[in-house]
């Protein structure tokens, strides 16, 4: 769909998903964007154990019952997949649950929807969090929901800072690919990741909220200093 919407919407869909080019420093972003990944996971966790303990007013409860019952259905499908019993077994879940939804969710929304909602409402903050709020509402895991929105306006300012869709990519990429990499090298249970008794969030919240926001500051400085070597002639998306 993203790449169908970047032809239709330009006569330059390369240019238009700004996928020519990579920040320059590219070892360096690759780095710090693993550290801002990594880091976030303290944030997002948090956000988790925020969603799992609010409760909906009475006349809502049905739609408490259906998003409760959607999220469990789809932790049940994940835990599924992530059932890899070979190394082959490996490979296929980290392309179906890390490359494929990295490469193509990130076409769609960070290439394709979030450049519309910003020339629509001709507002680069409204415009990514537009983005961000559809982004997590398609996920449809109520608990999960806020991380999700804040991942995703993470990844709108990283594809506007860089003017690169690679970036984003890159960090949706390794936010998935980490939990894949964590059940099959380091026999980390399933359970663990949405384990809000557990005391480690409390524990590291504060490190990781600082080294997530210099890192996020460290990246937007070097993306300012040393944009890509050609700029995206075509893109309506303006810093």
């Amino acid at each position: 769909p993203g790449l169908l919407g970047a032809y239709l919407l330009s006569r330059y869909p390369s240019d238009y998903l700004q996928i020519n080019d990579f920040p320059r420093k590219g070892m360096v972003v690759v780095v710090m964007i693993l550290v801002l990944t990594l880091s976030g996971t303290i944030i997002s966790d948090s956000l988790y154990r925020f969603s799992s303990e609010l409760t909906f007013p009475d006349f809502l409860g049905w739609l408490e019952e259906y998003t409760r019952s959607s999220e469990a259905q789809i932790s049940e499908q994940i835990k599924g997949f992530l059932q890899m019993h070979s190394f082959m077994d490996f490979l296929k879940v980290f392309v179906i649950m890390a490359l494929l939804p990295a490469v193509c969710e990130e076409t769609l929304f960070r290439g394709v929807v979030q450049p519309l909602f910003i020339k629509g409402f001709r507002n680069v903050p409204i415009g990514i969090l537009v983005t961000s709020l559809t982004f997590a509402a398609l996920h449809m895991q109520f608990n999960s929901f806020l991380s999700i929105m804040a991942l995703s306006v993470v990844l709108g300012y990283l594809k506007l800072w860089s003017k690169s869709l690679w970036v984003p990519v890159l960090m949706h990429l390794i936010n998935n690919g980490a939990i894949v990499i964590a059940v099959y090298f380091f026999d980390v249970p399933v359970d663990e990741f949405n384990d809000t008794s557990s005391e480690w969030q409390s524990i590291y919240f504060w490190p990781g909220i600082l080294i997530f926001i210099g890192t996020l500051v460290g990246l937007r400085y070097l993306m300012k200093k040393y944009p890509p070597a050609a700029y995206d002639d075509h893109a309506v998306e303006q810093d």
